[in-house]
């Protein structure tokens, strides 16, 4: 999963900095993430461009509610069509510290298990696979001036 997330991220950043803009001015976009039916809290949304063009992104709050930028906070999205891609992962717990959250005396707490015990559990993705790529997420949205707010419907199943 993480080899997926770190292409995907790596990917992203590759059209950011190789990607022109297009065409147009820029289209306020906004939306709402849900998944079963229930927002979708502290989601990343991800579009990137059917063709040349810069990638846009967001993040979702309580309400599943999201609004993208490019380059710039609340900046907007170049006309266009995307494909769409949302990931959310686990929060990484706080290890193997004890119940105060402290390290034992003598001791220095970094993250995750203590020394010996392995590396850290990977943290694990709260929506299914196939939506944290855009290449296999199977949605699209098409940017345009007037849009409603896009709405993404993710399934567990």
């Amino acid at each position: 999963m993480w080899r997926m997330v770190s292409l995907f991220v790596g990917w992203s950043g590759l059209l950011l900095v190789a990607g022109g803009c297009g065409s147009g001015g820029m289209v306020p976009v906004e939306g709402v993430v849900t998944l079963d039916g229930q927002p979708l809290e502290g989601a990343a949304v991800s579009l990137v461009p059917d063709q040349k063009g810069r990638p846009a992104q967001g993040e979702t709050d309580a309400a599943g509610k999201f609004t993208l930028s490019t380059a710039a906070a609340g900046d907007g999205v170049v006309p266009g069509k995307y494909k769409v891609g949302v990931s959310k992962m686990e929060k990484p717990t706080g290890g193997a510290a004890g119940a105060t959250g402290a390290a034992p005396e003598g001791q220095v707490q970094l993250s995750g298990p203590p020394m010996g015990k392995g590396p850290p559990p990977m943290p694990k993705s709260l929506v299914p696979g196939k939506y944290v790529n855009p290449n296999t997420s199977e949605i699209t949205v098409v940017v345009e001036k007037g849009m409603a707010p896009v709405q993404i419907e993710l399934k567990s199943k």
